[in-house]
């Protein structure tokens, strides 16, 4: 019990080098969620886009974002300053074209003009009022058609469904040979949690002002959804110049 304590909510393991291990197991189809998060961001970016990344952890999604991307520059953030420890040694070798920031979301300084904005499994920390602030945040530093994803554990709209998360982990243990309440024991998962349901959150990023809204792929109870930002042309003031008539 007392290890638990000092797993700060996101860390799941008290031992980060183990974070990437244990979240595969946590996480079904974990992978997957990333590959979505990655196919979701429009594939016409040109030049050199800036990607920032909230909730970064071991830089595990960064790392593939550098990599489907060589022209970009990502920003990511993590209030850990255990999983950044991890992170710059799995990413040290991308150099200039990475940017490691320590903080949370609410706190810490956006780079302006982002092209694109992501998170995985880090939103759910935070309240839906929190949620709120942070959406209208990524939407205040996005471009005009900018976009965001968010690729997280949500809530079922019926507790009636309330029970098939534990199945799917279940049958997922059952499946890799390991069992559920040991890996329970180990992790500090579901601490520090607020999740909320997918329509609650397509919600909140209208209130934010994003539109073209899309949710891109769901497994149960995770999903991948996100929303583009987008600016009205500026109408021309059109000035009459004629002559008053005296």
């Amino acid at each position: 019990m007392t290890r638990k304590r000092s797993i700060k909510p996101g860390e799941v393991v008290a031992d980060t080098k183990e974070f990437d291990t244990h979240i595969k197991k946590i996480v079904p189809r974990y992978d997957e969620l990333h590959e979505a998060v990655l196919r979701s961001i429009p594939p016409d970016l040109s030049g050199k886009p800036k990607i920032l990344e909230l909730g970064c952890g071991t830089g595990e999604l960064t790392r593939k974002v550098l990599d489907y991307y060589p022209k970009a520059q990502v920003i990511g953030v993590d209030y850990s300053s255990r999983m950044l420890a991890e992170a710059h040694k799995k990413l040290d070798r991308y150099g200039h074209r990475l940017d490691l920031r320590r903080g949370n979301f609410a706190e810490v300084d956006f780079p302006n003009d982002l092209d694109v904005v992501i998170s995985t499994l880090a939103i759910h920390h935070l309240t839906d009022p929190q949620k709120l602030e942070l959406f209208k945040k990524i939407y205040q530093y996005l471009k005009c058609e900018g976009w965001f994803a968010n690729g997280d554990v949500t809530l079922f709209e019926s507790n009636r469904h309330a029970l098939l998360p534990l199945r799917v982990r279940e049958e997922q243990a059952a499946a890799a040979g390991y069992k559920l309440n040991i890996l329970d024991e180990e992790t500090a998962s579901g601490s520090g949690d607020y999740p909320a349901t997918l329509k609650t959150q397509l919600n909140l990023l209208e209130i934010a002002g994003f539109q073209k809204i899309d949710v891109i792929w769901k497994f149960y109870q995770f999903a991948v959804y996100g929303g583009f930002k987008h600016c009205e042309p500026k109408e021309e003031v059109e000035y009459d110049i004629s002559m008053p008539d005296f």
